[in-house]
């Protein structure tokens, strides 16, 4: 597989990094970089998020803010979220600057994601999430 290390699966499998879900608080999954990835457990950090009060968007950004905040701007990689609360609400943040779909070659500005929600939205819809920049209150 391209961009794997020899002998490596990916981050996916590993609980907490690639996905994770709590039935009292909601879901998460990551994209990108699965090696970096690994070192942040992201996908497990938005359902704590959830689980101390934040809302969805906020859990997923504060995330990315964390991540942005320990490597620094100019060694920030490619890494997304997406998570949905139990009540079905979604949020997404990344660094993701632009990502093009092969299928259509239509290109997105930031991270492209889909949410389909039968009552609230009732296609599927394709959002994007600009990326998130270094914040300023070091």
């Amino acid at each position: 597989m391209a961009d794997k290390h020899p002998g490596r699966v990916g981050d996916s499998p590993i609980p907490g990094c690639g996905l994770y879900a709590d039935n009292k608080w909601g879901a998460a999954a990551a994209t990108g970089d699965g090696d970096d990835i690994m070192r942040f457990c992201c996908s497990y950090q938005v359902v704590q998020n959830l689980k101390q009060g934040l809302d969805v968007q906020s859990a997923c950004d504060d995330v990315i803010n964390d991540i942005i905040d320990r490597v620094g701007q100019d060694k920030v990689f490619e890494v997304a979220v997406i998570a949905l609360d139990k009540q079905g609400n979604h949020g997404a943040a990344g660094t993701v600057l632009s990502s093009t779909d092969y299928e259509t070659s239509e290109k997105y500005s930031g991270f492209p994601f889909v949410v389909w929600h039968e009552e609230n939205i009732p296609t599927p819809t394709i959002f994007t999430k600009s990326p998130l920049q270094l914040s300023n209150d070091l």
